[in-house]
């Protein structure tokens, strides 16, 4: 993947939930398990893109990751198209 991790947290039973870009365009949130190993059942193989979410975006990136009180994964971040800039946030479902 070569993605740059920006933000990481701890969920409750240990796991890491890293947000970062691949250092161009695409965003990803990735999960590892307590052990560090890729947790394979969440997104594709332990991965979740972020891409494209505003229309002809040129460049999505997260920021910042959080774990929200239910436990679901929200990231902050931007999407550009062109020279304007929109902030986002996204919000991970099971």
């Amino acid at each position: 993947m070569g993605a740059e991790g920006w933000s990481i947290k701890l969920d409750a039973v240990g796991r890491t939930v890293t947000g970062g870009n691949d250092g161009s365009s695409i965003s990803y949130v990735w999960r590892n398990t307590a052990a560090g190993a890729p947790d394979l059942p969440f997104g594709t193989s332990g991965v979740a893109t972020l891409q494209n979410s505003v229309g002809g975006a040129s460049r999505d990136l997260v920021w910042a990751t959080t774990i929200d009180p239910q436990g679901r994964i929200v990231a902050a971040g931007y999407s550009a198209v062109g020279s304007v800039h929109y902030a986002m946030v996204w919000r991970l479902n099971p």
